[in-house]
C-alpha cells in the first residue's frame, strides 16, 4: 500500500459507496473541498475511502465510515468534516 492509498471494503462496490457519500453530503463532487488546501476539490471517486465502522453510513447492509482523502495534504476527511 502506498503512502496515499485509501482503504476500501471489498464487499461494497466503489460506485455504491460513492453514491452514498454524495447523498449524505447533499452536494456534487465538484463542491467537496479540502478545508486545509484552500478549496482544492477532493470529491472524486479516486479519493473516497471506506471501511466497516459501527458509527458509519449503511451501504448495502454494511455500516461504513466514508471519507475523502486529499491527494495534496493527504489528510483523510470524514464526511462530517467536509459537510
Amino acid at each position: 500500500m502506498s503512502d496515499y492509498s485509501v482503504l476500501r471494503d471489498e464487499r461494497v462496490p466503489l460506485e455504491d459507496a460513492y453514491k452514498k457519500a454524495l447523498e449524505t453530503l447533499g452536494r456534487e463532487a465538484s463542491d467537496i473541498k479540502c478545508p486545509d488546501c484552500k478549496g482544492r476539490t477532493i470529491g472524486s471517486k479516486e479519493n473516497l475511502g471506506y471501511y466497516e465502522h459501527s458509527g458509519g453510513q449503511e451501504v448495502n447492509g454494511i455500516k461504513l465510515w466514508l471519507y475523502f482523502r486529499c491527494p495534496k495534504c493527504r489528510y483523510s476527511w470524514a464526511l462530517w468534516k467536509v459537510g
